[in-house]
């Protein structure tokens, strides 16, 4: 018998560019852009012209996961990349588009530059720069990206369309982000940040010694109202929970993505878990990114029993159900 599991990851945060410093990060507030990440230093000056920052990151993300050991082995043709994303990178549709009304006649935008305004170009990228070439795939959620991917991914292992999938999402800090942004500080209070995190998801069998993070059935989503997003969040978290026969009370984590109030509900019906993770205190609003460091998050746990993940943005509520394994390698 098989399960699905999550068990190497990658990221890059405002603790550092590198998996290492986000495991070692601390509980205070480090927000802003990933420090001493500089595309053409971290990549090298081939193919790099013209990349953006969003795509930058999730090459640099997937290269670091490829790059731990035992991850080459089981990457082949048929791996694929799912990543969440917000909007691509406004920065570039932003500046494109200027460019396009403001350049002389006629018109000279640089076209080298077109690729970064679609919205799959980092996963499309990142497929090309690593040469892997599974399905590929560019999920659009805001702060529930991460999850929305992770299902999407699950679902390419399900019907045999990939073996393993890389899975993930990217978001870039930039002015343009900042323009657009509902809130000074973000949509939910804190400031704004960028960062990329992957997973590699991919059969497991129950016997193997048990490492990462399990995911225990589909992850579930719902549309809202803003006014009762806490209490959709919550339902949909407990019917994610018992599709996996999991009981609240064996919860033992419980992280949460984007502005979600649950109050305290949320200690009553999971009396078990630690106190709730929440990325946004930890890194400020990384956007589409945010689901993955929650999921990240319960990655550093070293207390192994059923997690619940919950992320909410635009009207939208994912929860999904995640076992814990031990702490990553």
């Amino acid at each position: 018998m098989t399960t699905t599991r999550l068990t190497h990851w990658s990221a890059l945060s405002p603790y550092g560019p590198t998996s290492g410093h986000f495991h070692s990060g601390g509980t205070t507030l480090v927000a802003g852009p990933v420090p001493d990440f500089d595309i053409r230093t971290a990549l090298g000056k081939a193919g790099t012209r013209s990349m953006d920052r969003v795509t930058a990151l999730a090459v640099q993300a997937i290269g670091d996961l490829i790059a731990q050991p035992g991850v080459a082995e089981v990457i082949g043709s048929r791996t694929a990349i799912v990543l969440g994303t917000t909007a691509g990178s406004v920065a570039s549709t932003m500046r494109f588009t200027r460019d396009s009304l403001t350049e002389e006649r006629p018109y000279l935008v640089d076209p080298a530059r077109f690729p970064n305004t679609v919205m799959n170009c980092a996963a499309g990228r990142s497929a090309i720069w690593h040469k892997l070439r599974g399905p590929n795939a560019t999920i659009a959620g805001g702060r529930t990206a991460g999850l929305l991917a992770l299902n999407y991914a699950r679902r390419l292992l399900d019907t045999d369309r990939a073996d393993t999938v890389v899975v993930g999402a990217a978001e870039e800090l930039s002015s343009e982000r900042m323009r657009i942004d509902p809130h000074t500080s973000g949509a939910t209070g804190a400031p704004l940040s960028e960062g990329a995190g992957v997973f590699l998801l991919h059969r497991h069998e129950t016997g193997a010694t048990a490492t990462g993070l399990e995911l225990a059935g589909p992850v579930r989503s719902a549309a809202v109202s803003d006014s009762n997003a806490g209490a959709v969040a919550l339902r949909e978290g407990l019917a994610a929970l018992d599709a996996a026969e999991i009981t609240p009370d064996a919860v033992v984590a419980v992280a949460v993505a984007g502005p979600l109030e649950l109050g305290d509900s949320l200690t009553a019906t999971f009396p078990a878990a630690d106190p709730v993770l929440r990325p946004e205190q930890h890194l400020g609003d990384t956007g589409a990114a945010a689901s993955v460091f929650a999921m990240a998050l319960l990655a550093r746990q070293s207390r192994p029993g059923p997690a619940l993940v919950l992320a909410y943005d635009e009207h939208t509520v994912v929860a999904a159900v995640l076992h814990i394994h031990g702490e990553f390698r």
